[in-house]
């Protein structure tokens, strides 16, 4: 396998080569919700998956993760770091053996609920984190200086320059509820907040899959709680395998508002 080495802000990682093409198929992949994480054990280290085989952990002993009152049950307070250097010590939510290919669309939404005390203006945190490095290959939905963004690109030594993003710029939301949705649905990435779409791809793109047919993901920060650890609450975390109409998002966003 041939593989490349970029440097991070968190240092180097070795990234395998993305594929260039999908593979040959005359099989339509059932379009379907793949995962959903409600978090509504309210104790304990693992969190269901409701509709698959995707259970996660909390991981690292249940270091900076507490359970707590969510937008619909229970829900998990994440803990950030007040240094943004620190390394190892966000919190976060594992699930292994996730699949990797999602050059048709996807879906990932969630509720969250960012602490009245965080930095919303010069701090980059991590939602859903599904890629080795910080431009791919894979997703990566986050929090930028005061945009949510969708990601996804094919790693290597110009990363930044070869990945796409969907930004969406919101106002201070702190200490209150929001529905985050972010969709691929082939050709566009798009982030919705509450329903409303506010930010897409200039151009069409592709999205670029990791090299293994699974891989871990990684809820509440990057990797495993290496990095960028989300402050506050997620809560209702669910994954499809395609794009999620607008009308349907507008539907799960409203949900007991």
């Amino acid at each position: 396998m041939k593989t490349v080495s970029i440097m991070l802000a968190l240092g180097t990682l070795t990234l395998a080569a993305a594929p260039d093409a999908a593979p040959a198929s005359g099989m339509k992949t059932e379009q379907k919700i793949i995962a959903c994480w409600s978090f509504d054990e309210g104790q304990g280290e693992i969190c269901k998956d409701s509709v698959g085989n995707f259970n996660g952990k909390i991981a690292n002993n249940m270091r900076a993760v507490k359970w707590v009152d969510g937008r619909k049950g229970k829900a998990l307070h994440f803990d950030c770091p007040v240094n943004k250097n620190d390394r190892n010590t966000s919190g976060a939510v594992v699930a292994e053996g996730f699949p990797t290919d999602f050059r048709s669309g996807i879906t990932v939404e969630c509720w969250v609920k960012m602490d009245k005390e965080a930095d919303w203006q010069r701090r980059v945190y991590n939602l859903v984190t599904f890629a080795p490095g910080n431009y791919g290959p894979g997703f990566i939905l986050y929090y930028n200086w005061a945009y949510y963004m969708f990601l996804s690109g094919p790693g290597g030594p110009d990363a930044h320059k070869t990945q796409w993003n969907a930004p969406a710029p919101v106002p201070d939301f702190r200490d209150q509820w929001i529905h985050v949705c972010a969709t691929f649905d082939g050709k566009k990435g798009r982030v919705y907040i509450d329903g409303k779409l506010l930010g897409e791809t200039k151009t069409e793109v592709v999205y670029y899959p990791q090299k293994s047919k699974t891989s871990s993901l990684t809820i509440g920060s990057g990797w495993g709680g290496l990095a960028n650890g989300f402050p506050g609450i997620i809560d209702e975390v669910k994954i499809y395998n395609y794009a999620l109409p607008a009308s349907e998002i507008v539907k799960n966003a409203k949900l007991d508002m």
